[in-house]
């Protein structure tokens, strides 16, 4: 970066130099180079950001978004929506899993988990690590049919021993419809 911003100063002062000498062409030539050398450099700096914030927002272990990516989502987005349905994943016995067979077991299963809700993504929705071992998949415009049958699939596709609840609403009570979600599994759990 450094050398990039001795560039600039540098092709700033030929143009200076090349006006004050006389030789408008080789200026017009250094403010057009001074130009693009900005530009690019601006590029590279969005271009960095947006790695940073998809660093930030991605889960390392899994590769889903994770809780902040969530949260921004459920501030930003899923508000505006007409209708988003949930769906809370709970990994059963994880801990148990951790402590019979180590720590790097239990980060397979997590991972299995995550591929798992993947495969029953389409474009309408979204899943995410919210925790430990809780997982969110959130639908856009969705409908109690259509989180069945999400929760079917994932059913019949996996043998992974999890509970799960789901809910749904109008985008603007995403944050309830979380919440029931939640409580849903939960309820599920003790069964």
């Amino acid at each position: 970066m450094k050398i990039k911003i001795l560039a600039l100063a540098a092709l700033a002062a030929v143009c200076i130099v090349c006006v004050h000498l006389g030789a408008p062409y080789a200026a017009d030539i250094a403010v057009l180079l001074l130009m693009c050398l900005a530009v690019a450099l601006i590029i590279k700096a969005h271009q960095r950001e947006a790695a940073l914030v998809e660093r930030c927002e991605t889960d390392s272990l899994t590769g889903l978004k994770n809780k902040a990516c969530c949260d921004r989502l459920v501030e930003e987005k899923y508000p505006k929506l007409e209708s988003v349905g949930v769906i809370f994943w709970d990994i059963n016995q994880l801990k148990a899993e951790n402590d019979r067979l180590g720590h790097l077991a239990g980060d397979q299963l997590i991972r299995k988990m995550a591929d798992s809700l993947v495969a029953i993504c389409d474009e309408s929705c979204q899943a995410f690590r919210y925790g430990g071992d809780e997982f969110l998949l959130i639908s856009e415009n969705a409908s109690e049919a259509q989180l069945k049958s999400l929760c079917g699939k994932w059913c019949g596709s996996t043998d992974i021993s999890a509970s799960f609840g789901y809910a749904y609403g109008s985008g603007s009570e995403i944050r309830d419809i979380i919440a029931r979600a939640d409580s849903n599994m939960y309820q599920a759990k003790k069964c």
